[in-house]
């Protein structure tokens, strides 16, 4: 596995497609601080630009490792492979050890551009190093589930339409990972009332009233709060909570900060792994019987 490992090493730095995402990567970067400069969004801190590269990860890293698995079977390069005498389980290890490596360059590329364009533009680290430590370490396993996924995927199709369906895929985790999330979100009560009223008062201010199933504006302190109808019970929130920490996009938003639940970052990072290893130990159960003529 070792040699297939630096074959494919070899093969990968000399792809055009691994140094067309690091230029697109890099143009992201560039753009993503010349409009923070005009918005001054300097202020928010360099945390949020550290890893706003998992939204991109999220697109990039599959597409190029769609391209990269694609390409060595329409070479021929993995029925080379095990006619020389390497095993399936080497190829397919071999395969997502590279791609999670590119996973990681270009987040370590990303690294290297936007934190001193950050700091260039006034931003300034507000999470604690132990904290920054974890979340990276964090980032790096949710990057392995990611790959884990694609890969799982781009070994067992063979057709060159792989790529659109891995776009399609990881777009599909992603809004439903958003979804859930907006549901896991609704509260247990809400105002019982049909609507929102805006009124200006005798000092010309404005006062936001709600009205009641009956037309009557009330002021907030006069409503009643009522059992909210979309909000998910025990125990199907509890399911629907493991379910989509499991999913790369829920882990993807919640270590961006872009969820209302709470989840200790080791969680995160323990349910990536746990995804890695199921769509890994799946893909090499269904790659052993894969016909590869």
């Amino acid at each position: 596995m070792w040699k297939l490992t630096c074959a494919n090493t070899v093969a990968m730095l000399r792809s055009k497609r691994l140094w067309t995402g690091a230029g697109l990567l890099l143009a992201y970067d560039l753009a993503s601080y010349a409009l923070s400069g005009l918005l001054r969004a300097g202020d928010r801190g360099l945390d949020s630009r550290i890893f706003e590269f998992m939204g991109i990860a999220a697109l990039l890293v599959p597409v190029v490792t769609a391209l990269f698995v694609n390409t060595d079977y329409h070479d021929g390069t993995i029925r080379s492979k095990l006619s020389v005498g390497h095993s399936r389980p080497a190829v397919y290890l071999a395969n997502l050890t590279v791609c999670t490596f590119t996973g990681l360059f270009y987040f370590v590329l990303h690294l290297l551009a936007a934190l001193p364009l950050g700091c260039i533009g006034g931003g300034a680290l507000r999470m604690g190093a132990g904290e920054l430590a974890i979340r990276l370490a964090t980032s790096a396993g949710v990057l392995l589930s990611l790959t884990a996924v694609t890969v799982a995927v781009s070994m067992l199709m063979a057709h060159r339409a792989v790529t659109v369906v891995v776009i399609f895929m990881m777009a599909l985790l992603l809004d439903g990972a958003a979804l859930l999330e907006n549901q896991l979100a609704q509260p247990p009560e809400v105002r019982d009332v049909v609507g929102t009223v805006e009124v200006v008062d005798e000092k010309g201010e404005l006062d936001l009233r709600y009205v009641d199933r009956e037309g009557r504006e009330l002021k907030v302190s006069e409503t009643a709060m009522a059992p909210n109808p979309l909000y998910i019970s025990e125990p199907l929130r509890t399911g629907l909570c493991v379910f989509n920490d499991l999913l790369p996009g829920g882990q993807i938003f919640h270590l961006m900060g872009l969820t209302e639940r709470e989840v200790p970052m080791w969680t995160v990072g323990l349910s990536a792994l746990v995804t890695a290893m199921l769509s890994t130990a799946l893909g090499l159960m269904l790659f052993r019987r894969k016909d590869l003529r």
